[in-house]
């Protein structure tokens, strides 16, 4: 089977890439390592959004459902589900399973999750708490949602990757969950697999579970993650046997040619888009002017970044959104045409905000950061720097450890600009309005540049609450508009990843964003 990726939007790199075919029945045993890019910070999805965080967290933690290729919802935790004919109430049968200490799982669990951790520490999930009127547990086995209002993406934001992964009740209340131990050393969740062993820097294992409640289920007798915080590493250690798989976020775009041309390997092209931007601190001299934000913005040459720092792969964005969600596209708020790469014209705006050289020449002087583990980080900065010389802005490159910099980018607002990549989560209410809506922040990873706009937040929930994609689109289409002259981010490169395994493992077709391996199998 082949499947064209890269070049839908008429630019970055064209290959014909070969994904990846279930042969047989699946088969029991054996141990599939995949790669993680920095030690986790916690295994705990709802209170962050750091990729590491994740990979490890959804092996662990389930949803009361799962996002499956497509789109697909389908029933995890909760066996079957009806919905009110006013769209505002979710009544939802739970499945009968056990946590991996044993303990029942029951509604109870759902709704302390839900409100006290998913809506209170989640920047993806707190979107979908906003609309939340009320949560039920009028019986062990169910669980009743009541909304404000509809919310399109109500659904599928209760799966572990958007912040909806339930915990156990009996061993977070009462508890701060940041630092709860079953979150920074021993998490217990209902997954398929069971946390075994956590070497610092290295490894976290995980070993089949004996009580799962689907039946048959794994596969597979353990999966560990592998940490390889070089990007080049992961790619080597895939191909030389050491691991199985690397998933899209991680995998190094540069390497998809080789895994390409060699049978032994396959790529799974993800469905879900994301964004690179650069995220700006609006409280900052300089940058708390739209002027200068839109002179940086015709300062940078996004063609020139996408042919080099990003290897060709994918394409330059054109807007804030991603042309990958067609209907929540806006084709008016045109990058090409608003901010065209032009020297020129950055110089006239950067006067217009009385920026003026000064003896040496330069206007403004700015710290760019990026986390130490991105494979693109450096090749980026490096030509941003390069880039905005021409204009009188001097850059710092300002490269950081994810444990450091994610806090001081999305916490505590101490930088100037940085590199960061959001998914879109598969709606725009999900994973793109925690990027500027007020309410995402101070919050990993939710809004970090200080811009807070009224309007913008009024028009994300008309879009979260509006029946329909057409309806929908419209709205974001203002946000968009906005967003477009305001620049809070620069939004960079649209990522169109693929995940790398090697071809004896199966099963990975299903998995949407963050693999959970309960269906994965390894052919002899």
């Amino acid at each position: 089977m082949l499947s064209r990726i890269g070049c839908a939007l008429g630019a970055g790199l064209c290959l014909t890439l070969p994904t990846h075919a279930q042969d047989g029945p699946p088969v029991s045993g054996g141990t599939a390592i995949f790669a993680v890019g920095s030690d986790p910070a916690t295994i705990n999805r709802n209170i962050s959004t750091s990729t590491a965080d994740g990979l490890v967290s959804c092996v662990v933690y389930e949803g009361l459902v799962e996002v499956r290729a497509g789109g697909v919802i389908a029933p995890l935790l909760a066996s079957e589900w009806t919905v009110s004919d006013d769209n505002l109430v979710y009544e939802f049968t739970l499945r009968q399973a056990n946590w991996h200490d044993g303990q029942p799982f029951t509604s109870a669990d759902v709704k302390y999750t839900l409100e006290e951790v998913s809506a209170k520490f989640s920047s993806t999930f707190s979107i979908t708490a906003a609309v939340i009127s009320s949560i039920e547990a009028p019986a062990p086995d169910k669980i009743v949602v009541t909304l404000d209002q509809p919310y399109d993406p109500f659904l599928m934001s209760l799966n572990c990757t958007q912040g909806g992964a339930i915990l156990p009740k009996h061993l977070f209340e009462g508890t701060d969950p940041a630092t709860n131990p079953v979150s920074t050393q021993a998490p217990v969740g209902t997954g398929a697999f069971r946390f075994a062993e956590w070497r610092r820097g290295e490894y976290v294992k995980f070993e089949r579970n004996p009580d799962y409640w689907d039946a048959g289920k794994p596969y597979l007798d353990g999966v560990i993650a592998q940490v390889l915080p070089q990007s080049s590493s992961r790619t080597q250690a895939l191909m030389a046997g050491e691991i199985d798989y690397v998933a899209s976020q991680i995998m190094p775009s540069s390497d998809y040619r080789m895994l390409a041309d060699n049978p032994n390997f396959a790529l799974i092209p993800s469905p879900v888009p994301s964004i690179d931007v650069m995220v700006v601190n609006t409280t900052r001299p300089g940058l708390d002017d739209a002027k200068v934000r839109q002179a940086l913005m015709m300062a940078t040459d996004r063609d020139y970044l996408l042919a080099t720092a990003y290897q060709g792969a994918g394409a330059a964005a054109t807007m804030p959104f991603t042309n990958r969600m067609p209907w929540a596209a806006d084709a008016d708020t045109d990058y090409t045409k608003l901010y065209p790469y032009d020297p020129d014209r950055a110089i006239a705006l950067l006067d217009q905000a009385g920026l003026m050289p000064d003896a040496d020449g330069t206007r403004l002087r700015v710290a760019l950061g990026y986390l130490s583990d991105d494979q693109d980080g450096p090749l980026v900065a490096t030509a941003i720097k390069s880039m905005w010389s021409k204009v009188g802005v001097d850059v710092t490159i300002a490269p950081g450890e994810r444990a450091a910099m994610v806090p001081k980018i999305f916490v505590d607002n101490d930088y100037d600009l940085a590199l960061v990549s959001y998914s879109s989560g598969g709606d725009p209410a999900l994973g793109l309005a925690r990027m500027w809506v007020s309410s995402a922040a101070g919050r990993c990873c939710g809004n970090p540049t200080g811009y807070s706009n009224p309007e913008v937040d009024q028009l994300f929930d008309q879009a979260q609450q509006a029946a329909g994609q057409q309806a929908r689109g419209a709205i974001y289409a203002k946000v968009q508009h906005i967003l477009g002259r305001d620049l809070p981010t620069l939004t960079l490169h649209e990522r169109i990843l693929s995940s790398g395994l090697t071809a004896r493992l199966k099963g990975m077709e299903h998995e949407y964003y963050l693999p959970t391996f309960r269906e994965a199998w390894l052919q002899d």
